[in-house]
């Protein structure tokens, strides 16, 4: 299934409780150790539409793949947190 597929949004923005999914806060601490940047400011709602953004612009299906996406290359980073 492709990430513009039925049902994307759902799959990607899953919520456990009343906090997004463990990608979200491992993203978040991924991004506060690189760049320094805390998110911890921002609204849940917000970086979660902001995620979502990049994993469909970047063809990936899951959170997980884009933060391993990620994870391959410091030199992403900054064009990544400027989306």
């Amino acid at each position: 299934m492709r990430a513009g597929g039925p049902g994307w949004k759902r799959r990607l923005l899953h919520r456990r409780g009343s906090r997004a999914s463990p990608g979200y806060a491992r993203l978040r601490r991924l991004v506060h150790e690189r760049t320094g940047l805390d998110l911890e400011a921002y609204k849940e709602r917000f970086i979660e539409r902001r995620v979502a953004i990049r994993v469909r612009a970047t063809r990936h299906e899951k959170l997980g793949d884009y933060l391993r996406y990620l994870s391959r290359s410091v030199a992403r980073w900054s064009g990544s947190c400027a989306a």
